[in-house]
């Protein structure tokens, strides 16, 4: 059984036998935070000069925690944005999507809780994948994560070495 899934879903899958206790246990181990992001298409969420948009915005004060603004719309050109909302934080204008989800906090004790997985991998046939299990909690880890169980699965197979040419170890 590969869980390709979040970590919170993942060890609800591995309570329901009691052969998965140490699985279950790692995944509940993983520290996270709930996390508001709204899609948007509030200029003001952006600098103030177009010139000076990037990929990924960040808004910092003395007074406010960091801010992150996606321009999601970058490769068209589109004022289209996702915005990491801080707690209490009304909506940007323009808003049309707005989700709730658990993020990874990676704490120094992370590292370790990766490592917990890692030795549990392919125990009574469970494998994990996902960013939470590899790196440091972006897309490519993800990828990473996805890649290491297919190369214990299936070493050899002609899509696994494609793909292993596509990402970094």
């Amino acid at each position: 059984m590969i869980l390709a899934c979040d970590w919170r879903n993942s060890a609800a899958v591995c309570r329901r036998s009691p052969h998965l206790d140490a699985w279950a246990r790692a995944f509940a181990a993983v520290e996270d935070y709930e996390t508001t992001v709204a899609l948007h298409r509030d200029l003001s969420r952006m600098p103030a000069s177009r010139h000076h948009w990037s990929a990924s915005n960040f808004t910092l004060s003395r007074d406010a925690r960091p801010q992150t603004t996606v321009w999601s719309g970058r490769p068209s050109g589109a004022a289209l944005f996702r915005t990491w909302l801080r707690p209490g934080e009304a909506e940007p204008r323009g808003t049309t999507h707005v989700a709730k989800y658990h993020h990874v906090a990676c704490t120094t004790a992370h590292p370790a809780r990766q490592a917990a997985i890692a030795r549990l991998q392919g125990t009574h046939g469970v494998w994990a994948a996902g960013m939470y299990t590899d790196g440091i909690d972006n897309h490519e880890s993800a990828l990473r994560s996805a890649l290491k169980v297919a190369k214990r699965l299936a070493p050899q197979a002609a899509r696994v070495r494609w793909f292993e040419s596509k990402v970094s170890a």
